[in-house]
């Protein structure tokens, strides 16, 4: 499709990852571009229509739909992240995640089908991420729920196929946004950056795009088995093998704990996977969320 023109629909558009899609859309020459956010009053960027959303609220996304009927791109970008762990975390919060990141995703992408398909398909692009494809215990809630979204990305993909509506997958690590302030020794991707690649993604008509080295990385372990993804298992059970050690995991780092906690989380050299860091919701998709434009406030930490 062609962003110069377009009418975009971003969830989580009032900071992070979300308000750098609506600039580059305006930069681009999109005609119109929604900004939501659950507090529309968050929404700055010069231009932006500001739209009131919740994504884990129904009612709001049924609203929202109603409000943006032109729309020919959708940006499912909110979004939260908890540091939820396998064992000991709140399952109310997996909830949360999985209320976010699929059923929310879903709800708005089902909301907006009929409007795109009346525009002639457009597009859609829901922001994944590189734990879409590996795990951390200590955020279990969050590497699930992206997992399951990806399943659900690609079920749309084929069913939205027969209206033309294009569905791309963004897969991205760390960024520097307030999602990830106080993670340290990572190296974070700029947002703005981020963005840009995406939407060129897909305006090439990109089913799938992988937006930084890290990424690209853990994708490329992916068809190497569990032991590339997980040395510390490749070496329990005797493959140590360095050329999986350097595709995937290039370089070791020390387990890090930002919080309490009885024993360090290990974590492949590379990846940076394992530290543990106190987040904020984003507005993007949660109130902790920058997304939650979105889902809940501990999401537009993350990503709205």
């Amino acid at each position: 499709m062609t962003l110069n023109g377009s009418v975009a629909f971003v969830t989580g558009g009032n900071r992070g990852l979300g308000a750098q899609f609506v600039r580059a859309l305006l930069e681009a020459g999109a005609s119109k571009v929604y900004a939501a956010a659950r507090d529309p009053r968050t929404v700055t960027a010069e231009g932006a229509v500001p739209v009131q959303l919740d994504i884990t609220d129904h009612a709001s996304v049924l609203a929202a739909a109603e409000q943006a009927q032109d729309v020919t791109l959708l940006i499912n970008n909110a979004g939260i992240l908890t540091p939820t762990s396998v064992l000991e975390g709140d399952l109310d919060t997996y909830r949360l995640e999985y209320d976010t990141h699929v059923l929310g995703t879903l709800d708005v992408t089902r909301a907006f089908v009929p409007a795109l398909a009346r525009n002639g398909g457009g597009a859609v692009l829901n922001v994944l991420s590189v734990l879409s494809w590996a795990s951390v215990p200590h955020q279990a809630a969050y590497c699930a729920a992206k997992a399951a979204e990806w399943s659900v990305t690609n079920s749309l993909r084929v069913e939205l196929a027969g209206q033309k509506t294009q569905v791309t997958a963004l897969h991205v690590g760390y960024m520097d946004t307030d999602m990830i302030a106080g993670l340290d020794g990572v190296e974070k991707a700029d947002p703005a950056g981020i963005a840009r690649i995406a939407l060129e993604g897909v305006e090439k008509g990109r089913l799938e795009v992988v937006a930084d080295p890290l990424t690209r990385q853990i994708k490329a372990g992916l068809s190497l088995g569990v032991e590339a993804l997980y040395p510390q298992f490749a070496q329990a059970c005797g493959h140590h093998s360095p050329a999986v050690h350097r595709r995937v995991c290039p370089r070791r780092r020390r387990a890090h704990t930002a919080y309490d906690s009885a024993a360090p989380v290990r974590h492949s050299a590379t990846s940076g996977f394992g530290r543990r860091v106190r987040r904020r919701n984003s507005t993007s998709r949660h109130p902790a969320s920058q997304h939650p434009t979105s889902r809940h406030p501990a999401k537009e930490r993350t990503r709205q």
